[in-house]
């Protein structure tokens, strides 16, 4: 009896396994039309009990597989870059900045993989599909971890994000003036401390 226990929970490892799989492809077969994106967002942050606790305004641009510029203006202002080897956290209210290692940030913000075409990174997240959503989940970091989840529009444009921090807070994030595969400056995707700001620095080799 054991044995058949057994060999049932691994034929539905493998089921899910391969599902998941198929998914993380189609996922990264529409991610493989950006190069370019640059668009308007407003972000709306929901608590455990699902009450509304803060809205914002921002911009995003992102550039794959490597880049990605991430402001928010109303009512707080901050900015996450990465730059290919390191991202840069500015938060300009308690003007302090913070900076990680591009690649294991991936663990901590499953967003920066949507810039990644690289089989390795990809193969330490799960992608599973429900509704509209795309959900992708570190698989690596067990039950209490973030979760991405992205949905496009009927013209294949992506155009939602929703964030579950593990912890019971979500933040969904609406695009609009969604621009595709158009030139970006590369400075966009450049940080410099500003002046009398408090660095955090946490890369292993900065």
């Amino acid at each position: 009896m054991k044995t058949v226990v057994s060999l049932m929970a691994a034929l539905s490892f493998f089921a899910v396994s391969a599902a998941s799989a198929d998914e993380t492809a189609e996922l990264r077969d529409r991610l493989q039309e950006i190069d370019t994106l640059q668009a308007q967002f407003e972000q709306r942050v929901y608590d455990e009990r699902d009450l509304l606790q803060e809205e914002l305004q921002g911009e995003l641009t992102l550039k794959r597989p490597h880049y990605l510029h991430w402001e928010t203006s109303q009512p707080d202002h901050s900015v996450m870059v990465a730059d290919g080897e390191s991202v840069w956290y500015y938060n300009s209210f308690i003007e302090q900045l913070s900076i990680f290692d591009q690649a294991q940030s991936l663990e901590q913000n499953p967003m920066l993989v949507l810039l990644s075409d690289s089989d390795e990174a990809w193969s330490d997240f799960a992608v599973t599909r429900e509704n509209d959503y795309w959900i992708i989940r570190d698989r690596t970091q067990g039950q209490v971890t973030v979760a991405l989840s992205v949905a496009f529009d009927e013209e294949g444009l992506l155009n939602r994000l929703r964030v579950d921090d593990g912890q019971g807070q979500i933040s969904v994030f609406e695009l609009s003036e969604v621009t595709l595969n158009q030139n970006v400056a590369a400075d966009k995707f450049t940080f410099s401390a500003p002046e009398g700001a408090e660095i955090d620095d946490q890369r292993t080799n900065p």
